[in-house]
């Protein structure tokens, strides 16, 4: 694994965090007026959009032929939202496992649009294996702001998990003891992800590669949602 490329290096995954942000906020107000943007700008707005309605797509499937049962609350946003019940927060639970399914928000004024949405997977003893999750501000609309896929694993007494972005982009990575999850023997965010382990303490290389030597330093194909191979595997 470690002498994989690390996408999370490149020059356009620097741009990708850096950027992308500001280019949603900023210029989001200039598609909404009809203003003409990039031809990449545009296809980057298609791609984040398509991951969101590609997970509300993969919700509905996950439910279908499955018992399962909801709570609902209502929430929202002080500052300049000012609007403490702008979404209607839905909570899915299978109904025999009464493990969380999905959690989506919705906005209370506009109630097809999705604000949030999340969506955990387990392994077949029970443990997070995946989650799904996507944001969009509650001002802006043309493109989710956040798009997250978190891989987690379960050896070597440990819990790991690696976490990225839907363009690959390896974001956080993190590890803690399996029997005391409030025990971390790592919490790298981007910037200071290791390439590799031997560019720790050398004291520290054993237990890095105990925590993340079977991890993927890849999201693929779970970037793509509704692929067949990560459908397949997001049907717990």
């Amino acid at each position: 694994m470690e002498d994989e490329m690390k996408t999370g290096k490149s020059f356009f995954s620097v741009i990708v965090l850096t950027v992308l942000l500001s280019l949603i906020t900023g210029c989001q107000t200039k598609a909404e007026k009809g203003i003409t943007l990039s031809p990449d700008l545009e296809k980057m707005y298609k791609g984040l959009n398509s991951f969101v309605n590609d997970l509300y797509v993969l919700h509905k499937k996950r439910l279908e032929g499955r018992e399962f049962y909801i709570t609902e609350e209502v929430g929202g946003y002080g500052g300049l939202t000012n609007d403490l019940e702008f979404y209607n927060k839905v909570n899915y639970y299978d109904s025999k496992s009464k493990r969380l399914l999905s959690t989506i928000k919705w906005e209370k004024k506009n109630p097809d649009n999705i604000h949030m949405i999340d969506l955990f997977v387990y392994d077949n003893k029970g443990r997070l294996k995946m989650k799904y999750a996507a944001a969009y501000l509650p001002s802006r609309r043309v493109s989710p702001y956040e798009t997250l896929i978190s891989l987690h694993y379960y050896r070597n007494n440990t819990h790991s998990f690696r976490e990225f972005d839907v363009f690959n982009v390896r974001i956080y990575e993190q590890c803690n003891d399996i029997k005391d999850e409030k025990k971390t023997f790592f919490a790298f965010h981007y910037e200071d992800i290791p390439d590799s382990y031997q560019e720790l303490d050398v004291e520290k290389h054993d237990k890095y590669r105990a925590c993340f030597e079977h991890a993927s330093s890849t999201v693929e194909p779970y970037n793509s949602p509704l692929s067949e191979q990560a459908e397949t595997n997001t049907d717990s």
